[in-house]
């Protein structure tokens, strides 16, 4: 395996239902990825990239590579949105805030990264449940959950507000410059703020000098997305 993949060059899938609709590309995967991963999102103008989700266990990093629209997100108590666009990065901690993307009128290029959590459990398939410790949950069976998200009707954007820490852009003056070897620097766009050991953590950089890429790393396995060049 050659652990190099462009995405010109695998092939998408289609997910569209209700007010969700977009092409996925799943990047890590071809390149073979087992730790951490990266799908590309490419959401269609006006449209929802998922449904409205937190992960348990993992965090997420987006970066935006072209397009604009708004991030949704809810804490728990109150509903807020960001305005979003090119060179933006976003990051949702595990067991935060709920969210998702809609793209605007150009539609939203995005790449998701994220930790490859697998949590414990016990699956009985004739039974229709599954044991996530320290209760039972029904799995849906064929049921897409799309659709249960698609039948709780259109999400309330509120109007767009400031935005939070976890939202930066590359050229807004927040970034941090980091030397990462001789004659390399690049620009540390987003990294973890809690504490968690640093070994457990994704970041993302932006090289502007020498080798370039958008970077990725997670435990002992990094992912590499190469913009241009």
């Amino acid at each position: 395996m050659s652990f190099v993949a462009h995405w010109d060059e695998v092939e998408r899938e289609r997910y569209e239902l209700g007010p969700m609709a977009s092409w996925t590309t799943d990047l890590g995967t071809a390149a073979g990825s087992v730790g951490v991963g990266v799908t590309r999102w490419e959401i269609d103008p006006g449209k929802r990239s998922t449904p409205a989700h937190v992960e348990l266990v993992e965090e997420e990093i987006s970066y935006v590579v072209g397009g604009s629209g708004l991030s949704w997100q809810f804490d728990g108590e109150t509903t807020a949105a960001y305005e979003v666009r090119e060179g933006d990065c976003l990051v949702h901690l595990a067991c935060e805030t709920v969210h998702t993307l809609r793209a605007g009128p150009d539609g939203l290029d995005v790449l998701a990264f994220g930790h490859r959590a697998y949590p414990g459990g016990t699956w009985l398939p004739r039974a229709g449940v599954v044991r996530m410790p320290p209760t039972w949950v029904e799995t849906l069976g064929e049921e897409n959950p799309w659709a249960r998200e698609a039948a709780a009707g259109e999400l309330e954007f509120p109007e767009p507000g400031e935005r939070p820490p976890t939202i930066v852009n590359l050229a807004d003056g927040s970034t941090e410059p980091v030397r990462v070897g001789a004659g390399m620097r690049s620009w540390r766009i987003m990294s973890r703020i809690s504490s968690r050991p640093v070994s457990s953590l994704i970041g993302i950089a932006w090289a502007r000098e020498s080798f370039s890429p958008l970077y990725s790393a997670g435990l002992c396995e990094a992912v590499t997305i190469a913009p241009a060049g």
